[in-house]
């Protein structure tokens, strides 16, 4: 692997920390201000906004590194403020300055132009697999060492938690000046061959049934779903989203292994459908415990399916639309998610098991129609 995939790396690692540590705590920092259903709307807005950021940012007239100090430094600026004020309407400003999404998943702005860069050092396939294994690994990593913060800063004092998301956004900022972003070809209408025009239109179709269950059990709303359902406080949802990330994080590891055997197409469908069983027995049995082991089950092989779709969709996509696909499968993918919050925010007082169940079920419908599309690919 070359460097540059590892400063990369590093990067998603860094702001995988801020946004994992938002999502969870942000239930309970906005309990402070505002109901459940208004935390719903909140995260909806969220993903809505950073949403409309991914869509706009091609259209930016600047170079690939100069769009990602941008987006860096609004990020380092937007938690500053919220370190000095610690203020509900600062907050919901920091949100649309930093185009932070509240999902927990880094669907971000970043993202598109960081993939490019992956696939374009990382030539073969092999290389490619595991550099974007190891991107997800360092994600999930992060995401361990926010969780085990706030397992263990049991007395949370938000102002420190805003300095120190501050802190490592900076870090980010920093990491990216030692990053060279390679430009790409504007995609046009004209220039795309009709093949790839189709392809990147029936994906996208395929992620928005995906995303759209996705919104429904985002980290901040399965955080406030056991908020809300079993009273727990911020360290045991802390505890929770340790375990959750753990398990992630080695299952991401495995990845990379089982699509060498069996493929990229089977490991994203197999590993996928099962983890979505699991997430709709959740609210089953109404008890702590066991809705916590059924998370955990369903954590094994949630995110088995990532890396292995970053590789295909940065292999079966042409070089020079990749960072404009994948900025378009981001838009996809966030946008999607935006009714979710919402409809769980509105059900959480009437039917709180829906958002799992629906969730689960509307993503294992997606797995097979993706299977019944692709199957014969062989990568």
């Amino acid at each position: 692997m070359k460097m540059q995939s590892y400063f990369i790396s590093l990067s998603k690692a860094s702001r995988s920390f801020i946004l994992s540590m938002l999502a969870v705590i942000t239930p309970f920092y906005l309990a402070r201000f505002v109901g459940v259903f208004d935390v719903g709307i909140i995260v909806l807005f969220s993903i809505a906004f950073s949403t409309l950021i991914i869509y706009l940012l091609p259209a930016l007239k600047a170079k690939n590194g100069t769009k990602m100090y941008l987006i860096a430094g609004t990020l380092v600026i937007a938690l500053l403020l919220n370190f000095i004020f610690l203020d509900f309407y600062v907050f919901i400003f920091s949100l649309i300055l930093g185009s932070i999404s509240l999902s927990g998943r880094d669907i971000s702005p970043n993202q598109p132009i960081e993939q490019y860069a992956m696939a374009y050092y990382e030539t073969d396939i092999r290389s490619k697999r595991n550099a974007f294994s190891l991107y997800n690994f360092f994600s999930y990593s992060s995401s361990i060492v926010a969780s085990i913060f706030l397992f263990l800063y049991v007395n949370i004092d938000y102002r420190v938690v805003f300095l120190i998301l501050t802190l490592v956004a900076l870090s980010q900022f920093i990491l990216y000046l030692f990053i060279k972003f390679p430009q790409h070809k504007k995609m046009k209408g004209k220039d795309l061959d009709s093949e790839t025009k189709k392809r990147v239109f029936s994906l996208s179709y395929l992620f928005s049934m995906d995303a759209l269950a996705g919104g429904m059990v985002t980290v901040s709303m399965i955080s406030l779903y056991f908020k809300y359902v079993y009273h727990i406080s911020l360290s045991t949802a802390g505890l929770i989203f340790i375990i959750v990330n753990v398990i992630t994080t080695i299952s991401i590891l495995i990845s990379p292994i089982i699509s060498s055997k069996i493929g990229l197409i089977r490991t994203m469908v197999y590993t996928h459908s099962v983890s979505n069983i699991f997430l709709m027995l959740v609210p089953i049995f109404h008890a702590l415990i066991i809705s916590e082991i059924f998370l955990f089950l369903r954590q094994a092989t949630s995110q088995m399916d990532v890396p292995a779709r970053d590789t295909l969709v940065n292999t079966i996509i042409d070089e020079d639309y990749r960072v404009n696909s994948n900025s378009i499968f981001s838009v996809v993918r966030n946008g999607s998610q935006i009714p979710g919050p919402g409809l769980v925010g509105a059900m959480m007082t009437i039917f709180p098991p829906f958002m799992f169940i629906a969730g689960g079920a509307l993503k294992l419908s997606y797995d097979i129609l993706f299977f019944v599309k692709y199957r014969k690919i062989k990568i």
